[in-house]
């Protein structure tokens, strides 16, 4: 059976606060930047799942994009009783 999910996941919020800190063994105070949301992206999914009555398996894929990056994944899935 044939799957598609296509939506627009939008970021909320002001993000992380910066990490401030310092070694124990000394030397001056630091901060690490946090990551700042920008936006929103899209989400676009596909799959195509089977059924018997011994296995269930998919073939599942999708990805995110936006203006900064792009990421892919994919799995095979089978379950069987046992």
């Amino acid at each position: 059976m044939p799957e598609l999910t296509a939506g627009w996941r939008q970021i909320a919020g002001k993000g992380v606060a910066d990490t401030k800190g310092h070694f124990l063994a000394g030397g001056p105070d630091f901060n690490i930047a946090g990551p700042k949301p920008a936006g929103g992206e899209a989400v676009v999914r596909a799959a195509i799942r089977g059924r018997s009555q011994y296995v269930d398996f998919a073939l599942e894929g999708g990805g995110e994009f936006n203006a900064a990056y792009r990421a892919y994944d994919a799995r095979v899935v089978a379950r069987w009783p046992f």
